[in-house]
């Protein structure tokens, strides 16, 4: 048997996860030229989902898909991921 991949929305797992877990927040990071998750998806796919949106923060970066690429992108993703953790980033 081998090992297949089945596609589906992740985003309603998360969601059901934060649910039941009052503590559980998320960090959505996406880059402006993306060409694989275009811009908005992701804020769109949350918005459905059923997440508690008031534990959801969303931060767009000058990069692709991978935003820790480019000194810029990299630095604005690290000083955005120390305040998420820290609970400090608005």
């Amino acid at each position: 048997m081998g090992l297949w991949f089945v596609p589906g929305n992740y985003a309603t797992d998360l969601a059901t996860a934060m649910n039941r877990n009052p503590a559980l927040r998320v960090l959505v990071g996406t880059g402006f030229y993306d060409l694989v998750t275009p811009l908005g998806t992701a804020r769109d796919t949350m918005a459905h989902s059923g997440a508690p949106a008031d534990r959801v923060a969303f931060r767009t970066y000058p990069a692709g898909h991978m935003a820790y690429l480019g000194r810029d992108a990299r630095q604005a993703l690290a000083a955005d991921l120390r305040a998420f953790i820290t609970g400090t980033l608005r």
